[in-house]
């Protein structure tokens, strides 16, 4: 995914200029993932369910826990 997120940011959003491109500082690799993931719930309809256990954190592990 990241070379796509290269790819895209030299071939398509960077402006050629002269000496190279001016790349945008604004289009990060976390900006590009969150528009991938954002697109992909939305397409999907992803909803984040899991199922528990249902005997939560034992009591041995009660202080770690908080």
């Amino acid at each position: 995914m990241e070379n796509l997120w290269l790819v895209l940011r030299w071939a398509v959003v960077a402006r050629p200029q002269r000496g190279g491109r001016d790349l945008p500082e604004e289009f990060t690799f976390k900006t590009f993932s969150d528009w991938i993931r954002h697109a992909l719930e939305e397409e999907l309809e992803r909803t984040w369910e899991i199922e528990m256990n249902g005997t939560g954190v034992p009591e041995a592990y009660a202080p770690a826990a908080g």
